[in-house]
């Protein structure tokens, strides 16, 4: 809005004729000096306006940026906007087929096959099948579908879930990533065994089926005790590489022979043991601590040895086939899962064909079987059988929370909770038959009880069971399908708790970069 103040007596003669519409020579040149002076004006008003919404400009969008950051004044329709330009949307998997395989594959690893048949046999038989079933109910099918559904609702991994739940418990969440990488240590190490022992099993002999010269003089196999008393009329048994006369082996007890297994001191009328006087270890187990570990009648946490090469290398390995099965998320790992969760139920029913038909398997697996009722009275079954649960189905890792957490909103998570939970305790019980046909031969070969042959965890898996698989014939074939199977029990845990570990640092770590992010993107143009 402007105000014209007339100043002198011609511009008050030519208002009349400007009002009036009738045009004279004055009129028409002060109008054309009007236009001009009121063109000019705009044109410098114009600059200078430009000019100022350059300098304002800047500060207006700075001030944009800081207040979409920090204001808390913004309307619910844009915090929606912003979320979900700074949250992106969740990797899901394939088909639903990938996520129970990856479930079921990562439930049935190693316990199921050297700690869970060693329970049974240790707690009564087929009555430690009680607190199993019990726990398994009343525990561990409850906290697995519990963990299903926590990540399936929130699609986010197990280090920011709890965080959501409550503020004060964020440090759960990190505890159980903790336990998944301090897991996927040691975990990843008997891997690392596995490659190792595959490698070592391509020979026409396997190289722990006998003792050999760079074993210790306690190194012991029945096949050649066998070959030193047939040869000697059983004069003769098998010690320090070589066939030595009975009675020598007694003279250094003060004894005299009285078989070939023990020597009896005729003042004292005492026997002595052979076997344990001699302080015999059998092939398989001088090769596994001597050869591949490299420990020594010495070795001790003061004096660990050297480092051992090829397991250096079998570590390496193993962490490759992790990598590059991970590499792609659950993209790649939902596949690699369709090999490494089948295969060991296929050899598992290979093993137990073979196994069956072995002389001894009906002893061993009668063992297995037979029930003591009179243990359940006490507590240590059932801490057991609980102990087993938490470690089989793999609750409190964080894994099963980050599987879900990839899973479509409306999958039926309590169904698959079901059939894994169901699906792991039974081939728990499967492989105590696979376990106790080949360890009821073994005792048979070697003239013992087998309660004194079995073994719980890498005892019995690269010990016991390789010695029984170089009696079989075509030992290295058996031994190649019984250690690919270890691998992939092993690697599918691995790849849980590897993607446990993993899903969480990323997930933090976008969260931080967000959050930092916001002031930068605000302040860049300054």
């Amino acid at each position: 809005m402007g105000v014209n103040i007339i100043d002198s007596e011609e511009e008050l003669e030519v208002l009349p004729a400007k009002s009036t519409g009738i045009s004279t020579p004055e009129s028409d040149t002060a109008s054309e000096i009007d236009e001009a002076h009121l063109a000019k004006n705009n044109t410098k008003s114009k600059k200078e306006m430009e000019v100022l919404n350059e300098k304002v400009g800047v500060d207006n969008k700075a001030f944009e940026g800081e207040k979409s950051c920090c204001s808390t004044d913004k309307t619910v329709d844009t915090i929606e906007e912003t979320n979900k330009e700074e949250v992106p949307e969740r990797e899901e998997w394939s088909n639903h087929c990938d996520f129970f395989l990856a479930c079921l594959g990562y439930a049935v690893g190693l316990g199921n096959i050297w700690r869970f048949p060693y329970l049974c046999y240790k707690h009564g038989g087929g009555s430690f099948l009680v607190p199993y079933l019990t726990m398994l109910f009343m525990v561990g099918l409850p906290l697995f579908f519990l963990e299903l559904s926590f990540g399936q609702y929130a699609s986010i991994g197990p280090a920011k879930i709890y965080k959501k739940l409550l503020p004060a418990s964020s440090g759960l969440g990190w505890g159980t990533v903790m336990i998944a990488l301090l897991v996927s240590y040691y975990y990843n190490m008997i891997v690392a065994w596995t490659v190792y022992y595959i490698y070592a099993g391509f020979a026409s002999e396997l190289p722990w089926s006998k003792c050999h010269d760079d074993t210790s003089a306690a190194c012991f196999t029945s096949d050649q005790n066998n070959e030193c008393l047939s040869q000697s009329d059983n004069q003769m048994i098998f010690y320090n590489h070589t066939c030595v006369n009975l009675t020598t082996i007694c003279q250094q007890f003060d004894a005299e022979v009285y078989n070939s297994t023990h020597c009896v001191n005729n003042e004292t009328t005492s026997f002595v043991d052979l076997q344990k006087a001699l302080n015999r270890v059998s092939a398989s187990e001088e090769y596994f601590s001597y050869n591949m570990l490299g420990l020594k009648d010495d070795s001790s946490w003061e004096n660990m040895g050297d480092i051992q090469i090829h397991l250096v290398i079998s570590l390496i390995i193993a962490w490759i086939i992790v990598a590059l099965s991970l590499s792609k998320g659950v993209k790649s790992s939902g596949k690699v899962v369709y090999f490494t969760a089948i295969y060991p139920f296929v050899i598992l029913v290979a093993l137990l064909i073979r196994g069956v038909t072995l002389p001894g398997a009906y002893d061993g697996i009668l063992w297995y079987l037979t029930p003591e009722w009179d243990k359940l009275m006490t507590v240590e079954p059932w801490a057991d059988a609980a102990t087993q649960i938490f470690y089989s189905l793999g609750v409190c890792f964080g894994t099963l929370v980050t599987f879900s957490s990839y899973n479509k909103f409306d999958n039926n998570c309590l169904r698959d909770a079901f059939i894994v939970s169901i699906g792991n305790c039974s081939t728990s019980i499967f492989s105590g038959f696979v376990i106790f046909s080949i360890v009821g031969f073994m005792a048979q070969e070697l003239r013992l009880p087998v309660g004194e042959v079995i073994r719980s965890g890498p005892g019995l898996t690269f010990i016991v069971y390789p010695e029984a698989l170089s009696k079989l014939p075509l030992s290295p074939l058996w031994s190649f399908l019984f250690f690919t199977m270890i691998l992939t029990l092993g690697l599918d845990s691995q790849f849980a708790m590897v993607e446990a570990v993993t899903s969480a640092v990323f997930d933090q770590a976008y969260s931080r970069f967000n959050n930092n992010n916001c002031y930068d993107n605000s302040y860049r143009d300054l």
